[in-house]
C-alpha cells in the first residue's frame, strides 16, 4: 500500500509463504486447525493456537527446558485464575479512545483453554483457504 511501513503488498500470508527461520513450524502450533474471523475493516484474519512457550515470538530467546516449564506453568496458572471480569488497565470504564473489533476477541477451543495463545498467520481481504473454524 502506498505510504505504508510494511514491506509487502497484498495480504499477510504466513500460511503459503512462511517467514524464514521456521519459527511458525518449529515447534509449531498445538494443531493445524486454522481459525478465521472477519473484521469490520473488512478483512479476514486467520490464526492458529500455540502453547504460550511455543509461540514464534519466544523462539529466539533460546530458553532452557527448565525456563520453558516454569514460564508455561506460570501462564497456565494465570489463565486458570482469570474470571472474565478482571481489570488489567485501571481507568474509568468505557472510553472513546479505542474501539476493539469483536474479531480480535477470540476464545480458545476447550482443549487449549489454559496456557495457549492465538497467533495470526493471515490477514487480507479474501477469506484464507483452509479455514476449519470461522467466526
Amino acid at each position: 500500500k502506498k505510504g505504508t511501513v510494511w514491506p509487502f503488498n497484498g495480504p499477510y500470508d504466513a500460511i503459503s509463504k512462511p517467514p524464514a527461520g521456521g519459527c511458525l513450524s518449529n515447534p509449531g502450533p498445538a494443531d493445524q486447525a486454522l481459525y478465521c474471523a472477519k473484521t469490520v475493516s473488512p478483512s479476514w484474519i486467520g490464526y492458529r493456537w500455540y502453547r504460550f512457550i511455543d509461540q514464534p515470538g519466544l523462539q529466539r530467546l533460546d530458553l532452557s527446558d527448565v525456563e520453558k516449564r516454569f514460564l508455561q506453568t506460570r501462564v497456565e496458572l494465570l489463565h486458570k485464575s482469570l474470571t472474565g471480569n478482571d481489570r488489567w488497565i485501571k481507568g474509568q470504564g468505557i472510553t472513546d479512545l479505542v474501539e476493539i473489533d469483536d474479531a480480535q476477541l477470540v476464545a480458545p477451543p476447550a482443549q487449549n483453554k489454559y496456557g495457549y495463545v492465538p497467533i495470526v498467520v493471515y490477514e487480507g481481504v479474501e477469506k484464507p483457504k483452509g479455514c476449519t473454524h470461522s467466526v
